[in-house]
């Protein structure tokens, strides 16, 4: 679970690293590309984190827990090796 945050801590300083020079080079040479539009564009990626880390987080779990589920699983779809005796009491 760690590893999952920090990989996604990684990325989020990459991405916002890459969107201020791509998003600064654009606002200053470019003029079709306004500040306004530079700072749209941050908050939407900046929206974006929390439920892109929250699915990487569930997702993490899951593949933690899946050899678990599997093998309960398996022991569910076992037939029991008990069968009913004929002076067998029903509670």
């Amino acid at each position: 679970m760690q590893k999952a945050n920090a990989i996604m801590e990684a990325l989020n300083y990459i991405i916002v690293a890459l969107l201020l020079l791509f998003g600064g080079y654009r606002v200053l040479r470019a003029r079709d590309f306004t500040a306004g539009d530079f700072i749209t564009i941050v908050g939407a990626i900046s929206s974006m984190y929390t439920p892109a880390r929250r699915a990487v987080t569930r997702l993490n779990a899951i593949s933690v827990n899946l050899s678990s589920i599997t093998r309960v699983s398996e022991i569910l779809e076992e037939t029991p090796s008990i069968v009913n005796k004929e002076k067998l009491y029903n509670f």
